[in-house]
C-alpha cells in the first residue's frame, strides 16, 4: 500500500506550485531589487491614457484567445463528436509532447522580441532583416534534432505511456510537422507585435483559428484524433505561411528559414 501522502490530486498540486507558486516566490525579489528599489532614483514617468493602453491590449487580448482556441478547439471538438474519452486523452498527450518541440523556438523569440522592437523604431532595417533571420535559422537548427527525435521514435515515444498510448503514434507524427513549419518560419508573432502591427497580427491568428475549427468539423468525424492533428497542423502552417508573406510585402524581407532564399528572392 501506497503512503497517505501518495493521491491522485497530487499532479494537480504539483501542476499549480511549479506554474504559480514557484515562479512567485523565484521572481518576487528579483523584481523588487531591480524595479521598486532602483525605480526610486528615477524620475517620474507619465503614464499613458487609459484609451491608449486598450488601443495597443485589446488587439493582443484577441490575439491570445484566438491561439487558445487554436491550441484547444481540437480537444473539445473530438467530445463533441463522441470520441472516446481515452482517445481525447492520448491525443492529449501527444499534444503535450508535440509542444516540447517549440521550446527552444518560444526561449529564442522571447529574447529576440526586445531587440527587434529596438532596430524598428530606430529604422534600422537591415539589421532587423538580419536579426530575425539569423534567429530564423539558429531556431531551426537547434530544433531540427529535436523534431528528428520525435518524428523518428514517435512510436517508442509514445508506448512510454503505456501500449495503448501506441494509437497516437500518427497523431504525433503530424503534430510535429506542424511544430516543424512553425519553427521553420520564424518568429512571426513577434516581429509582429514588436513593430507596431499588432492588430494585422491579430486578424492572421483568428484566420487560423477559423481553419482551425472548419477543418475540425470535417476531419474529425471521419479520422478522429488524426483528423484533430491534421486539422492543427494545417492550420498552423497557413497562419505562418500567411505571416511570412505579409512580413515580406511590408517590410521586403524572408523572416522563414529558407536554404537557397537569396537565389529564390533575391539578396536580402
Amino acid at each position: 500500500m501506497l503512503p497517505t501522502f501518495f493521491i491522485i490530486y497530487n499532479p494537480i498540486y504539483l501542476h499549480w506550485i511549479t506554474l504559480a507558486l514557484l515562479p512567485f516566490l523565484f521572481t518576487i525579489y528579483p523584481i523588487y531589487k531591480n524595479f521598486v528599489v532602483a525605480s526610486k532614483d528615477e524620475p517620474v514617468l507619465i503614464l499613458p491614457e487609459l484609451k491608449t493602453i486598450r488601443h495597443l491590449s485589446f488587439p493582443m487580448f484577441i490575439t491570445y484567445f484566438s491561439f487558445l482556441v487554436n491550441n484547444n478547439a481540437d480537444v473539445f471538438m473530438l467530445k463533441i463528436f463522441d470520441i472516446s474519452t481515452a482517445d481525447v486523452g492520448i491525443y492529449k498527450t501527444v499534444t503535450n509532447i508535440a509542444l516540447i518541440s517549440a521550446t527552444l523556438l518560444v526561449a529564442i523569440n522571447t529574447t529576440v522580441q526586445p531587440k527587434i522592437t529596438q532596430l524598428y523604431y530606430k529604422h534600422e532595417m537591415k539589421e532587423l532583416s538580419r536579426l530575425v533571420q539569423r534567429s530564423s535559422g539558429l531556431i531551426f537548427w537547434l530544433s531540427l534534432p529535436i523534431y528528428i527525435l520525435l518524428f523518428g521514435l514517435a512510436k517508442q515515444i509514445m508506448q512510454l505511456y503505456g501500449s495503448t498510448f501506441a494509437d497516437g503514434t500518427i497523431p504525433l507524427m503530424i503534430l510535429v510537422v506542424g511544430q516543424f513549419f512553425n519553427t521553420a518560419c520564424g518568429p512571426v508573432a513577434q516581429l509582429l507585435n514588436a513593430t507596431g502591427h499588432h492588430k494585422q497580427f491579430t486578424y492572421i491568428s483568428i484566420f487560423g483559428a477559423f481553419v482551425n475549427i472548419l477543418l475540425n468539423v470535417f476531419l474529425i468525424k471521419y479520422y478522429g484524433v488524426v483528423g484533430a492533428s491534421v486539422a492543427s497542423t494545417i492550420s498552423m502552417i497557413v497562419w505562418n505561411v500567411v505571416g511570412v508573406v505579409y512580413i515580406y510585402q511590408k517590410f521586403g524581407f524572408i523572416i522563414a528559414y529558407l536554404p537557397f532564399k537569396n537565389k529564390l528572392f533575391g539578396k536580402q
